[in-house]
């Protein structure tokens, strides 16, 4: 019994280190692959991990956290200067 409340203590304290907190629930980014390349009608080498991140962090309301916004927006405008230049 004491085993599994140091075991539940020592997940808290680790999980409150987590700053950017994903949203997947059991589905992984593996599974989020496949669901982005079924989407997308992408590869696997096409679809950007930048874009796996981005998506893994979307709220169930559809917007992200304020910490979250921040990498985000840093993430669209560096694919937008990317489709511009090239």
């Amino acid at each position: 019994m004491f085993l599994m409340q140091d075991r539940s203590k020592k997940g808290k304290r680790l999980r409150a280190h987590n700053k950017y907190n994903h949203h997947l629930s059991r589905k992984g980014y593996a599974n989020l692959l496949v669901e982005m390349m079924q989407e997308t009608g992408k590869t696997e080498e096409e679809i950007d991990r930048a874009m796996l991140w981005k998506k893994a962090r979307v709220l169930k309301t559809g917007g992200f956290q304020k910490d979250v916004r921040v990498i985000v927006d840093r993430i669209v405008s560096f694919f937008l200067f990317m489709s511009y230049v090239t």
